[in-house]
């Protein structure tokens, strides 16, 4: 369940893992501060039939607490987010200094060089299910599939 917002409830993010909800409750609540819990807690009221409704209390996860939760899991996922992301800064601060200069050919070349380096990872694979892109995913890092 996502609210639409770039957040992402806790029990979504178990099942991209393979893991059990309880579990990743768990551990974030033992790896993260009580105060960055209580902005993340939220609590609303769900129907269960017959007129009944039950108070279900969750956590909505922003994308850094996520990712981080995530990455306690597996730690060569960890490695490939950070490569990622210091080659995507390379990239932005390349092309800011091409867009200063007014040369347009050298923002799109170095675009379209991050484009090529990460574009097995960001395939599209129409009619593949999610259990079979996590699988090429984990492949792609030289691990396993579920």
């Amino acid at each position: 369940m996502s609210d639409g917002k770039g957040l992402i409830e806790i029990g979504e993010l178990a099942r991209g893992l393979g893991k059990r909800p309880d579990n990743v409750k768990r551990k974030l609540e033992r790896i993260f501060p009580e105060d960055h819990l209580l902005n993340l807690r939220k609590r609303y009221k769900a129907s269960i039939g017959k007129g009944a409704s039950r108070e279900i209390e969750t956590y909505m996860l922003d994308y850094k607490t996520a990712g981080a939760l995530a990455m306690s899991y597996d730690g060569m996922l960890g490695i490939e987010v950070l490569t990622i992301l210091e080659d995507s800064l390379s990239t932005i601060q390349a092309m800011t200094i091409e867009a200063a200069k007014d040369n347009s050919a050298g923002v799109l070349k170095a675009a379209a060089g991050f484009r090529e380096r990460y574009r097995e990872r960001l395939e599209f694979r129409p009619g593949a299910s999610e259990n079979e892109d996590r699988s090429v995913a984990l492949k792609r890092l030289g691990r396993k599939g579920l």
